[in-house]
């Protein structure tokens, strides 16, 4: 499908879609950032056009115009006059006017530029600021990313990789100081228990280097090198940072410091040995090789401060690969096992302690990827073999925002093959406990207009299949991400179909209740 979005053209719609990257064990998962990221081709709106095109991946259809007129009364549209093919959008949040917007190209080198741009009135209007952001030789700075506190909405950093430099302001823009670093900035994440701190990760370069700052950027201490990832623990009185660090005998040591390694006596060594490493919530989670079993692992679990202890799952199949979905409030945990091949499975835990974790199966077949383990013969690994493995991976799962034990996940047929891996293979199941039970999604019977809709109205077998990550992922069909969130308890709104399995053709239904009823609000493919 081809990209629809002109990047010289910038149209704020009510609300700006968050796109999210699933991280399995072993990879770090970022600091939120919401933001909407744009990519598109020159030329595919004509100048002045006032036209935002949606696309409708049905064959049939391909050919007709799918144009759909933005309504004034809701929507804005200003013009940028830009060329640059990659855009960054972010709104600065509630009780704020600010929208920032970064153009650059979509691949930083030498001839690289940028554009920054700053609307004071929700988008309405922009205006470039990018000679606010110059380097100490007073050429324009290019910068490739912005990074936002998730607290305080107007302080922000900028990051140029290119010429080694930070911008960081603290008054949504209106003013911007530089800095030059040592380092690369290629990612960084604040402490949200001191607002003067933020650490740097030049992840890419040889030695992994991390760097703190204590005063917003103005200097920084060497934190560690070799660090594969970092993971906060925000206690009540102090923050403790994690670090997973690479040894020479290619195995992690895992440290952790109240004083971010400035004082010796602060750091602790909390696991050695490990093959991956992942803090979720208030739990732990580290992964061994199986010196009794080649190939085989083992998966340990503790809460902060107590010993790990070795997980039992109730299979005799191989333990390859682990990747933990979600630790809820009361302390649950759900946990995806590659057991070899394709085969994935669920496990919900039963005990957790600091003597037993017990896990029982939940949903076998689950779609999951990761790299270099599951579908490496498949179009999937072609198109991730250029992605971060941290990035890579995924699983068909969504938790719905505000809701205790509601999930959605995609499950896959037995004996499914890896060249016929894609949306349709999928069913579409949803959990209202915790994984106890799974179910099909009652969808409605009628369509949008109260029309039956067709092979379905009175087929007790057809269900509501809801397009997860791999069909954003797939090239026919790129569909957004379910939309929750723990201030509107209970909505959900999706992409999917009625029928006996995933298909390409989509439309966009609505729950008011969790997934347990559902409407089909709009007809077709929504982007």
């Amino acid at each position: 499908m081809k990209p629809r979005d002109a990047l010289w053209l910038l149209g704020l719609v009510p609300f700006l879609s968050c796109l999210s990257v699933v991280d399995g064990l072993g990879g770090q998962v970022d600091q939120e950032q919401i933001f909407s990221v744009l990519q598109g081709e020159v030329g595919d709106f004509s100048e002045g056009s006032s036209r935002v095109k949606r696309a409708d991946t049905d064959s049939d259809k391909a050919d007709e115009d799918t144009t759909a007129v933005i309504d004034d009364k809701i929507s804005s549209v200003f013009h940028l006059n830009n060329s640059h093919l990659h855009l960054m959008v972010h709104w600065a949040g509630k009780g704020s006017s600010i929208v920032f917007c970064l153009a650059r190209d979509q691949e930083i080198g030498e001839n690289s530029t940028s554009n920054v741009y700053i609307s004071k009135d929700y988008g309405t209007t922009f205006l470039d600021v990018s000679n606010r952001f110059k380097l100490e030789n007073k050429q324009l700075a290019t910068i490739n990313k912005f990074f936002h506190h998730p607290i305080n909405n107007c302080y922000y950093v900028f990051t140029d990789i290119l010429h080694k430099h930070i911008f960081v302001t603290l008054d949504c823009g209106e003013t911007v100081t530089t800095y030059p670093t040592l380092f690369s900035p290629r990612h960084l994440e604040f402490d949200t228990k001191f607002d003067g701190r933020f650490l740097i990760h030049d992840r890419e370069s040889e030695k992994m280097e991390l760097y703190v700052t204590k005063n917003f950027g103005e200097t920084f201490s060497h934190a560690g090198d070799f660090i594969k990832a970092f993971f906060w623990d925000h206690r009540e009185e102090e923050t403790v940072l994690y670090v997973s660090r690479m040894e020479p005998s290619h195995k992690l040591n895992i440290l952790s410091s109240s004083s971010f390694f400035e004082r010796q006596i602060d750091t602790r060594v909390v696991f050695t040995g490990a093959a991956e490493f992942e803090k979720k919530e208030d739990f732990l989670f580290a992964v061994t090789d199986n010196d009794k079993k080649p190939g085989d692992k083992k998966f340990y679990v503790a809460k902060t401060n107590q010993r790990f202890v070795e997980a039992k799952f109730p299979v005799s199949l191989e333990l390859v690969n682990f990747h933990v979905v979600d630790v809820s409030s009361d302390g649950e945990l759900m946990v995806i096992v590659n057991h070899g091949g394709n085969q994935s499975n669920l496990y919900t835990s039963d005990k957790v302690n600091e003597y037993e974790v017990e896990f029982s199966l939940s949903l076998p077949r689950i779609m999951y990827y990761n790299s270099g383990t599951t579908w490496r013969n498949s179009w999937l690994d072609r198109l991730q073999k250029n992605t971060p493995k941290a990035e890579a991976n995924f699983a068909d799962f969504y938790k719905i925002a505000g809701l205790r034990g509601v999930y959605i996940a995609s499950q896959l047929p037995e004996g499914i093959s890896e060249e016929n891996i894609r949306p349709s293979n999928l069913t579409t199941l949803i959990t209202f406990d915790a994984g106890a039970e799974w179910s099909r999604i009652q969808g409605p019977k009628t369509d949008n207009q109260g029309n039956p809709i067709l092979g379905c109205y009175q087929d007790l077998s057809c269900s509501l299949h809801i397009a997860l990550l791999l069909s954003r992922k797939y090239p026919t069909t790129r569909s957004i991400p379910v939309l929750t969130s723990s201030a509107a308890p209970g909505v959900v709104l999706a992409s999917g179909n009625m029928g006996h399995s995933l298909q390409y053709k989509t439309s966009v239904f609505l729950s008011a209740d969790a997934g347990l009823s559902w409407h089909q609000v709009l007809q077709g493919n929504y982007y």
